[in-house]
């Protein structure tokens, strides 16, 4: 870069737009590249571009500086002999004189570079003063504009669907005046409404007069699903430059044949073409480790309002319990559940084999220990505030449970689809594998969709997921034994039996526990008649959620620990309470009929107790007792109500065989009670926080998937 006074060359009047003047630093007499004829290769990253406004990373990338271009519209005739110039001047865009004294007031190199999933724009701007009153375009700012390669559509407005396919896209970005506020301007885009589309870091350097901006744009911010070395299309950048001596506004503008954006409207013929180029070579799921870099070890605890690794108690802060993180989390810049969103890729491969193998998925973008807020959305109508977490703490689940860092618990998920099914592959690295046989209770994995309404009111599992509210679950667990879980607890699958393991050809599932690497593997399919679809299509959109579950054995998961409560006792811990759930769930996460049992006794040990008769009460076992050997432990159908009142609780109920005496979860006795019960088991009760008393429905047993509060996935 030459760094000398500049150059006039006065323009006016040779375009249709006589706006200014042109300038230029460096002898550009040799340069005849005309815009039709412009090319940027943009290599493939190598490395991970971090939004920060240190160009360190973009370390041998090559980049654009003070690219010459025509002042005017190439299909104006008059702008075949319009000299080249490095620097506009619009003088009809401010109304003070703008002057230009040379490379120091204004000169830019600027670079691009690509993954999968994102397109990458760095670009570093000399500039004697920075001037930005809160615009993504007038004043100190920086314009993208993408175009289908054809480079053919024509429009003041951004003319033609937005995509790098078929249309225009334009971004526009600015750093106010104070240095801290941004302007993320989305002029022309296929981003979904709320989505958070694209994202910026800009910094101002003053002590070296230099401006720095870093943009990622994901795939489908372009209109398109993915990346891929060969993909062409138009490309325009224009840096704005607004002195302070000028008043606000645009005062000039450089960039990468800049007139496709600025004077005259956004024009595809007047944009150069690029090229994406190499291989980008995206990690492998099977090659995930887990990262950590917050300061400090992980630990079971950290002091309040700490961010260094480890876990600290968040309820003060709106959490359901403690939370833990093992990387430095910006909590300003994370996305709200509402704007998260998942570009699944198509499968190119055939189709996955579920063997709980990972070389399927080599190639495949996968998102690993993504942070979330800890809590409800708006529990109650009270906004969810509590600090993003990677890992939350059921403090009320299992009250002595721990997470000692990223070897405890840490995953990396992909999804991909094909026209049958959608596929989805995890690596979860967890110290100890527990589960009993359950497909949420213990280490195990539930996947949820929705509507991509996401409705507010979708808090019931519907079977379906077509109306807004509509819900469509599945859990997954691999037991201690080897065996399988597969509970399709909410689906539209003909004939698919919801409370067993039956899959009816609707999902498949593959596990396996890796013991010696302390990994375990898990492979879905998702067949389309899951969704209630024929076939999935591309651009379908849904509301996607997933849960990996963790169960350490140093937990004490599983275990019985009953509680004793004084008195009439309806479960709740409060002595003659009824204890009952919100809207038409009583704890369970099913809506049904309930069931009720015969005779004077509801199974909750407030009313009268039973005498067994025969040989079996239901438990499997002849005539089980409760440990005061007065009543049955269990409301079977062959259990003879009295009108004796038991001497102490009923301590561990069960569900018959056949789902028709009152549900009560076997490995945990002390669930939550209702006066009526459903005819399936308790799947979601907890014990109070203290282990003291019965777990009540209304304040830690769960009531219910919650459609609102997950994000979005589209294929």
């Amino acid at each position: 870069m030459l760094f000398r006074s500049g150059t006039y060359k006065d323009v006016s009047g040779t375009t249709p737009y006589p706006h200014g003047s042109g300038c230029t630093v460096n002898d550009i007499s040799d340069w005849t590249t005309e815009v039709a004829d412009m090319r940027w290769d943009i290599p493939a990253a190598t490395q991970d571009i971090i939004l920060d406004g240190d160009l360190s990373d973009w370390a041998g990338v090559p980049y654009m500086a003070q690219t010459p271009f025509r002042p005017c519209d190439p299909d104006e005739a008059a702008c075949a002999t319009t000299p080249f110039v490095e620097f506009d001047i619009c003088s009809v865009c401010v109304s003070e004189e703008v002057t230009y004294f040379g490379a120091l007031d204004h000169s830019i190199a600027e670079s691009f570079t690509w993954t999968a999933d994102a397109l990458y724009y760095g670009s570093k701007v000399y500039d004697d003063t920075h001037k930005n009153q809160a615009s993504g375009w007038n004043g100190d700012s920086v314009q993208l504009m993408f175009t289908d390669s054809a480079r053919s559509v024509s429009g003041n407005d951004g003319a033609g669907p937005n995509s790098i396919l078929t249309g225009q896209v334009t971004y526009n970005y600015g750093l106010h005046d104070d240095g801290e506020a941004n302007s993320v301007h989305h002029e022309f885009h296929p981003c979904p409404p709320g989505s958070t589309c694209t994202e910026a870091a800009m910094v101002r350097y003053e002590d070296t007069k230099i401006t720095v901006y870093e943009i990622k744009i994901p795939a489908y911010a372009l209109g398109v699903d993915m990346l891929t070395a060969g993909l062409q299309f138009g490309l325009s950048t224009c840096t704005n430059d607004g002195d302070s001596d000028t008043g606000a506004g645009q005062g000039g503008w450089s960039g990468w044949a800049p007139y496709g954006i600025v004077h005259g409207g956004k024009d595809s013929q007047s944009v150069g073409l690029a090229n994406l180029s190499g291989a980008y070579t995206s990690q492998n799921l099977a090659d995930f480790v887990p990262t950590q870099t917050a300061p400090g070890s992980t630990s079971d605890t950290t002091t309040a309002g700490s961010t260094d690794a480890g876990c600290r108690d968040m309820k003060p802060e709106g959490a359901t319990g403690s939370g833990c993180i093992a990387n430095a989390l910006d909590q300003d810049a994370l996305p709200e559940v509402d704007d998260m969103l998942w570009e699944i890729p198509a499968y190119t491969g055939g189709m996955i084999t579920l063997d709980a193998e990972l070389s399927d998925w080599d190639g495949i973008a996968y998102k690993s220990q993504s942070p979330f807020r800890p809590c409800d959305k708006d529990a109650e109508g009270v906004a969810c505030t509590a600090p993003f977490v990677e890992f939350d703490i059921c403090t009320a689940c299992v009250p002595d449970f721990t997470w000692s860092g990223i070897w405890d618990h840490s995953e990396a998920t992909a999804f991909a689809w094909t026209p049958a099914a959608l596929y989805c592959g995890m690596k979860v690295y967890d110290d100890t594998h527990q589960n009993p046989g359950s497909g949420w209770n213990g280490d195990s994995v539930q996947v949820m969709f929705t509507n991509e309404a996401r409705s507010k009111d979708g808090n019931t599992l519907t079977n379906e997921m077509a109306s807004p509210g509509g819900i469509v679950s599945f859990n997954y667990g691999l037991h201690d034994t080897g065996d399988y879980s597969t509970e399709h607890q909410s689906t539209p699958c003909e004939g698919a039996d919801h409370t067993s393991t039956s899959t009816k050809s609707c999902t498949g599932f593959a596990a396996k526990r890796i013991e010696d690497k302390q990994i375990t593997i898990y492979e879905y399919a998702f067949m389309a008649n899951s969704f209630g679809l024929d076939a999935f299509t591309s651009g379908f959109k849904f509301g996607l959620g997933t849960c990996i579950n963790d169960g350490d054995t140093d937990s004490h998961l599983n275990t019985v620990d009953v509680a004793t409560c004084d008195g009439a006792d309806d479960g709740t811990g409060s002595p003659a309470v009824d204890a009952t759930c919100a809207g038409d769930d009583d704890g369970t996460s099913f809506v049904g009929a309930p069931a009720t049992c015969s005779g004077d006794d509801d199974g909750t040990g407030a009313a009268q107790a039973a005498t067994c008769t025969g040989a079996d009460d239901g438990t499997g076992a002849p005539c089980a007792l409760n440990s005061g050997a007065v009543g049955c432990a269990v409301a079977g159908p062959l259990c003879v109500f009295t009108d004796a009142v038991p001497a102490g609780p009923i301590v561990a109920c069960a569900l018959n065989g056949d789902g028709s005496a009152c549900a009560v979860d076997i490995d945990r006795g002390n669930c939550a009670y209702t006066v009526a019960a459903p005819a399936i088991p308790v799947t979601a009760c907890a014990l109070n926080t203290d282990s003291t008393g019965c777990a009540a429905c209304a304040s830690s047993c769960a009531t219910g998937q919650v459609v609102h509060e997950i994000g979005r996935a589209h294929v």
